[in-house]
């Protein structure tokens, strides 16, 4: 494109052309004057190599001036004409006057050249500068400076950054009311007029529908030798990004707070168990400095060794698609006395680098479910246990009784039931008061407690009768236990007064369970034999009329 222009420039006449033609006429008038010749149209055809020189390329002027004076020397010579001194007088004053003219046509026409691709250059680069200007996302705008500022020129970037439907839309607007406050105009001002710059400077704009937009904004000042001064900005929207940065630092903060705060010990450790930063209740429940711990030692230290052996033990079983859950355990931690506390540790599965791990003291906790487990415990077995005899009540007999009959069901063991009786306990009810009975009665329940394995049980059926189940024991054998009862208690001695030095006897059935036979029925039967006890004459031991 820049050949083209120059090719036709160099062939039009331009107003160089036209004065290096006048002065080449004026000149030639002066000669054909100065050379009068009686053939004035071979004096005119002296000026044809001039003219045409002055028109062309230098190299093509020479060569002109050349051919035309050859032709007219040749043409003398053929018309035997030829004055030698004066003919090539003339001849030398016109082939250097061509050289001359061509060579100052040649300039001219090479300054008018290079300036015509100075000029086109320019403009391609002008056009390449608007254009790339225009596809940038960042808003470029150039306005004049001072209070009554207004935008000269600006990229459709900014006007679409500001919300705004054109360019002329936005040059009516003065620069000061694309600004969020007053206080924003003045402070740009001031800097300005201080430091001819701005430099990364976040300004708040309004856009067009009331909007706040945070601009990232550099401009430069400068004067111009005519005109008003003039700022050249460029501003990168950022309100997303501070949004996002400001969220960033607000979650830090909470972070932060959470971390230092909570009631838990917090850690973050590395992937080979390093403590990288530990909260302050690391401090307050180890005892431990955190500069004391951080990047020295390692949180499985203040575990207990077989806790973490078990601890390690688990995390090593784990089940693959499960790796990345955390895991949490109840463990023990040392602190720096030596002091056990009860912890609760969770433990952040995270891929590679650093992790947090928490642990909640729970020493108190436990206490608390020791305690209660034992309350529950105590409960428990008052509700099963007879308040006076301190034996199981008849409520849990039958409980424990259908488990028996179960087992013994399941395996095939034998099992016997006593059930006896304190014989004419009535009469020393009467004879000395109840709590003196109740005396015999815990008298019984501790010889009975004597006498039994501690896989046998014993439970105070109703008033002055007890029971005792038997597990794996067959008849022969329960009938020398329920032996070793009754005599027992007969050697006890009661002195429900001052004057009575007295024992006490009882009665005792055994039975032994047959098999699909019901608990009640088994009950009745060993009943049925303490029953013929009482009526044989008292203080016996009867079995069941049919053993198994």
């Amino acid at each position: 494109m820049t050949r083209q222009k120059t090719s036709q420039h160099s062939y039009g006449l331009e107003n160089a052309d036209r004065i290096l033609i006048i002065i080449v006429l004026a000149v030639g008038a002066i000669l054909v004057a100065y050379f009068y010749s009686s053939d004035t149209l071979t004096s005119l055809l002296y000026l044809i190599p001039i003219i045409l020189s002055s028109l062309w390329w230098r190299n093509k002027g020479i060569v002109a001036a050349a051919l035309f004076s050859a032709l007219l020397i040749g043409d003398h010579v053929w018309n035997q004409t030829l004055d030698v001194g004066l003919d090539s007088y003339r001849v030398i004053v016109f082939f250097v006057s061509a050289i001359l003219i061509s060579v100052l046509k040649g300039q001219t026409v090479a300054a008018q050249n290079e300036t015509a691709n100075l000029q086109m250059t320019l403009s391609e680069t002008e056009d390449k500068h608007r254009s790339l200007i225009n596809s940038v996302n960042a808003g470029v705008l150039v306005h004049t400076f001072g209070p009554g500022g207004r935008i000269i020129k600006a990229n459709p970037a900014f006007v679409r950054m500001m919300g705004y439907s054109s360019l002329d839309d936005l040059l009516e607007v003065p620069f000061s009311e694309l600004l969020a406050s007053a206080e924003e105009n003045v402070r740009i001002s001031e800097t300005l007029h201080r430091l001819k710059f701005l430099k990364d400077e976040h300004i708040k704009f309004a856009r067009k529908n009331g909007t706040k937009l945070c601009g990232l904004v550099n401009s430069q000042l400068e004067y111009p030798q005519d005109g008003p001064p003039l700022i050249y900005t460029t501003v990168e929207d950022v309100t997303a990004s501070l949004h996002l940065r400001t969220a960033f630092r607000e979650a830090q903060a909470l972070q932060t707070a959470l971390f230092e705060n909570t009631a838990a010990i917090m850690l973050i450790v590395e992937a080979d168990d390093t403590i990288v930063s530990a909260n302050a209740n690391f401090e307050i429940l180890t005892g431990y400095l955190r500069s004391d711990v951080e990047g020295k030692k390692k949180w499985t230290e203040f575990i207990l060794k077989d806790q973490w052996i078990r601890i390690h033990t688990y995390q090593s079983l784990k089940r693959p698609d499960d790796e990345k859950a955390p895991r949490s355990y109840e463990t023990l931690l040392v602190d720096r006395k030596g002091g056990i506390r009860n912890v609760f540790l969770t433990i952040s599965s995270v891929e590679g680098g650093e992790k947090p791990l928490t642990m909640v003291e729970i020493t108190e906790r436990r206490h608390i479910e020791e305690a209660l487990r034992e309350s529950a415990k105590r409960h428990f077995k008052m509700s099963i246990t007879d308040g006076l005899t301190k034996l199981y009540n008849s409520r849990h007999f039958y409980n424990q009784l259908q488990t028996e009959v179960d087992r013994a069901t399941r395996h095939g063991y034998p099992l016997t039931l006593l059930l006896m009786d304190v014989d004419n306990f009535k009469h020393f009810n009467d004879s000395y008061g109840h709590l003196e009975g109740d005396g015999v009665l815990v008298r019984l329940a501790r010889v009975i407690e004597h006498s039994i394995r501690a896989s046998d049980t014993a439970y105070r059926y109703g008033g002055e009768e007890f029971v005792v189940l038997l597990p794996e024991t067959s008849l022969d054998k329960g009938l020398i236990v329920a032996e070793r009862i009754r005599a027992d208690f007969k050697e006890e001695i009661f002195i429900p007064n001052a004057a009575d030095r007295i024992s006490a006897t009882v009665s005792i059935g055994v039975a032994q369970y047959r098999p699909s036979e019901e608990p009640t029925s088994f009950v009745e039967r060993a009943d049925q034999s303490m029953y013929r006890a009482k009526q044989s004459g008292k203080n016996k031991v009867v079995a069941e009329t049919a053993p198994v």
